[in-house]
């Protein structure tokens, strides 16, 4: 169950077109974890409203209406399906500057979890991106943090990483 699904069935829900529901329902039973994370997805027969409801009531809990609010890498990301790289590139950065100094000690354990795999392969993404879109030095300096951010992370994290970090270093080394 990821955010972005959520996300997907809440506009869906926010649409209020009960004829959606069976759709709903069927995203609902892909398996365990997205039948809890949807759970409360109403039954058919419901009317527009109560499915507006539905919706709205798990946006705010979920999302909340503040852009703001949002991750940044929620904000890199769609910054790079649009072709806005150096917006990108702006994310990827406070990204790094808050595992840096994060504050509080909430971000801890970020080597040894999804969220450190996660942001290395944005990076090895983005560089790609970078790469293709012509713009080698930028691809070099990003391509120098990725691996970085690679770096920290604990051996089972990287693990994962490392085809996308070679199929990259390849990439750059095409371009420069």
């Amino acid at each position: 169950m990821t955010d972005e699904l959520r996300l997907a069935a809440v506009l869906v829900g926010l649409h209020g077109d009960p004829g959606d529901l069976p759709l709903l329902l069927d995203v609902r039973e892909t398996d365990f974890d997205t039948g809890c994370g949807l759970g409360g997805v109403p039954e058919p027969g419901v009317s527009a409203d109560e499915l507006r409801r539905w919706a709205r009531e798990l946006d705010e809990s979920m999302f909340g209406t503040d852009p703001s609010d949002e991750p940044a890498s929620t904000w890199t990301d769609l910054a790079r399906e649009a072709g806005l790289l150096p917006r990108a590139e702006d994310g990827l950065a406070a990204v790094r500057d808050a595992l840096a100094a994060p504050g509080d000690d909430s971000l801890r354990h970020w080597q040894r979890v999804n969220l450190g795999r996660f942001i290395a392969e944005e990076h090895y993404r983005l560089t790609l991106a970078l790469a293709d879109a012509g713009r080698p030095e930028e691809a070099r300096a990003l391509f120098t943090a990725a691996d970085a951010v690679l770096g920290e992370l604990s051996e089972n994290a990287a693990r994962s990483v490392r085809e996308l970090a070679e199929q990259t270093a390849a990439r750059v080394r095409e371009v420069a």
